[in-house]
């Protein structure tokens, strides 16, 4: 549809860069170790220190530039381009940003261990000398491997979502346990009119490009995405997280300002864009893994069906976010926001009514 602006997220580019740190640290420290293990005469304390310092920096420099290059280009490659394609530029990029950060390290730990190098040999022939070492393609196959491994992390994180695999992995939810969390409900209004104007590519391309707009802002306001269903976002808080900053109402608003800055592109192309409307609830709900094929973490309780319903409220009174009355009791009052109590409703599919709130942003 257009080019899209994603943003550099830094804290992952200053995570990969920490840990590629660490991992040139250990692997300097292996090979002292090597050397100490099979008898060879160790050498003396700076040429050690420049050993250990070089690596380290060269991790630095590495996370710091293929970090950057990781999130500016490679992963939004994998969304745009074929999987064998993308793979190949990954490891061009791989590959150029190895040897920079080469052409950087060889005449500067030369430097370091012997300040006086460069009027005793020339920066070229310092250079052919580091290219023509066995143990610079060992170090590309190492950092290679690393490199694989960088980017399955991002992939399984992009995959599941920020701190998800990571619960995952700790186990937490394999054994099912209560949480109060806060779901919200994000639908486009008259997305049937929509799909009816539209082929089906088309429509296909529209909800992509939807998805895809709306990802950043839920991910600022520390949503997590649980499902998509057809036209619809399920997004989820834990508790303290949806209500700090009000990050759940932030959300909706912060979404639907996205959507009016892209509506031009959306017109455009599409002839049509995403007028939304959302419903929020608050409760405790079971949480778990699910499936054994393909695993997920899944949620169930009678928050779900009732945030849905609450949703399908807003066509009824004409607004574009409702909330329940349990959810506005937690939130911090605010002058940006506009509350208006609609009552106690019967929604539903239930037995039991429940009172309901609109949120608008005041002028």
């Amino acid at each position: 549809m257009r080019k899209k602006n994603r943003k550099v997220k830094w804290n992952r580019i200053i995570w990969i860069t920490v840990c590629w740190v660490i991992v040139a640290a250990v692997q300097a420290a292996y090979e002292l170790a090597v050397l100490i293990v099979n008898g060879v005469e160790t050498h003396d304390s700076r040429t050690i220190s420049v050993m250990v310092f070089t690596n380290m920096f060269g991790g630095f420099v590495a996370g710091i530039l293929g970090g950057y290059m990781l999130e500016k280009f490679t992963i939004p490659w994998f969304s745009i381009f074929p999987f064998g394609k993308s793979l190949f530029l990954l490891f061009v990029f791989f590959s150029l940003v190895f040897l920079t950060v080469v052409l950087v390290l060889v005449p500067f730990a030369s430097f370091l261990a012997n300040p006086k190098i460069f009027e005793q040999e020339s920066f070229d022939s310092l250079l052919m000398k580091g290219f023509n070492q066995a143990d610079l393609w060992r170090q590309y196959f190492f950092w290679a491997t690393v490199n694989g491994f960088t980017m399955i992390a991002i992939f399984v994180s992009e995959k599941y979502g920020p701190g998800v695999f990571l619960k995952f992995l700790q186990g937490k939810y394999f054994h099912p346990k209560k949480e109060e969390r806060i779901f919200m409900f994000l639908d486009i209004r008259g997305a049937s009119r929509i799909a009816e104007r539209l082929s089906e590519k088309e429509y296909f391309s529209f909800l992509k490009n939807f998805i895809d707009d709306a990802t950043d802002p839920i991910l600022a306001t520390k949503g997590e995405i649980y499902q998509y269903i057809g036209d619809e976002i399920v997004v989820s808080w834990p508790i303290k997280k949806g209500l700090k900053k009000n990050n759940c109402i932030e959300c909706f608003f912060e979404i639907r300002k996205v959507f009016d800055e892209l509506k031009p592109d959306y017109i455009k192309h599409f002839n049509a864009w995403p007028e939304l409307k959302a419903g929020m609830h608050t409760g405790e709900v079971m949480v778990g893994e699910m499936g054994r094929v393909k695993r997920d973490i899944s949620y169930s309780g009678d928050v779900l069906n009732t945030t849905a319903r609450i949703e399908g409220e807003c066509n009824k009174y004409k607004v574009d976010l409702l909330i329940s009355d349990q959810l506005f009791e937690k939130l911090k009052r605010v002058s940006k926001y506009k509350f208006n109590n609609l009552g106690n409703i019967l929604l539903r599919g239930k037995k039991q009514a429940i009172g309901i709130v609109s949120i608008e942003l005041n002028n």
